[in-house]
């Protein structure tokens, strides 16, 4: 439930900072309504969130000064993907402490549809007045990713200070030196309570650095790099932040270590790209231009798939930070 809210949050974020870095929208200019969709189909997930959103005025220059709803209602969404359409489902985020302010968020949702490589898809939303947006795009095309040259085993082998991966694709790969890609490392963990487990994770940073405001991190950008590093001093930093100051370590159970290569399709790289962003947090700049690639009004429709690398940890090495391994009691 945290992460497919999260999902909803995320593409709503993206969804109101393509609308306020539209170049052509000009606050106090003569007003034309402008539509955006923003879609991202994700291969690591059967659910998909669309939103349809809309520009406005306001009396002054304060854009948050806007107690309308931006997000499109009753717009009917499409997508065609192998010769099928698939119709969205309207839905709506209600107001919550989870949620970034006061206000609800609708938004259009798709479920058990898992998109494979080089897959073609089209969008098509038709609005409330019958304009249309539409856009198309293709999922990475690879046979198959493989991590070579990368260490497996945490801490690795012969005392080295750094945890190395690296990835390519096959010879026939042709069009792989072409696409971004985004490495997460992550931790998967459990912490036991008074009458239940729950499941958690959490995204090794490249670097950490204390600043007057709090501490900041910094995660691997999307970029057309094929490898990553991170410091063994950063991961156990990283271990240790799991449990933070709880003195009951005995709680943690550390159930898995793993890599994950996001593989982003050129629609959702470029636009990454263009705004020097980071998938971990979608810390969207707003200053940079043209990043639609929506007919009919802007926004984003893109796509990306997953491979993993499964790493070993240490039973030592977990132990030594007073968790439980996978395979304790």
């Amino acid at each position: 439930m945290i992460n497919r809210l999260f999902r909803i949050l995320t593409i709503i974020f993206i969804a109101l900072a393509i609308l306020n870095c539209e170049e052509n929208i000009q606050p106090k200019s003569d007003f034309v309504e402008e539509y955006s969709a923003n879609l991202i189909m994700r291969g690591d997930t059967n659910f998909h969130i669309l939103t349809v959103t809309k520009s406005y005025d306001v009396e002054g220059f304060d854009p948050n000064s806007y107690e309308g709803n931006l997000f499109v209602q009753n717009a009917q969404a499409e997508l065609i993907y192998n010769n099928k359409i698939y119709s969205f489902i309207n839905s709506a985020l209600v107001a919550g402490p989870n949620i970034i302010d006061d206000k609800g968020y609708d938004y259009y949702y798709l479920s058990n549809l898992e998109i494979e490589p080089n897959a073609k898809m089209e969008l098509l939303v038709t609005l409330p007045d019958g304009k249309t947006l539409t856009s198309s795009t293709q999922a990475p095309q690879y046979n198959f990713v493989t991590f070579l040259n990368s260490d497996r085993i945490i801490p690795p082998n012969q005392n080295k200070g750094n945890f190395y991966i690296e990835w390519k694709g096959s010879q026939q790969d042709l069009d792989f030196e072409d696409l971004v890609f985004q490495p997460k490392l992550e931790i998967i963990y459990s912490k036991r309570n008074d009458n239940f487990t729950q499941n958690y994770s959490y995204i090794v940073p490249l670097r950490k650095e204390s600043k007057a405001d709090g501490i900041s991190y910094t995660y691997p950008a999307v970029s057309n790099k094929k490898w990553e590093t991170w410091s063994m001093d950063i991961i156990d930093d990283s271990f240790r932040q799991i449990s933070a100051e709880d003195s009951i370590k005995s709680n943690y159970k550390i159930k898995q270590v793993h890599a994950v290569l996001l593989v982003f399709d050129k629609n959702l790289g470029n636009y990454f790209a263009a705004l020097q962003t980071f998938l971990d947090t979608y810390s969207v700049r707003v200053n940079e231009p043209d990043v639609s690639n929506i007919e009919g009004g802007f926004g984003v429709f893109g796509s990306y798939i997953t491979e993993e690398l499964k790493i070993d940890a240490f039973s030592y090495y977990i132990q030594s930070f007073g968790y439980l391994t996978r395979n304790s009691n």
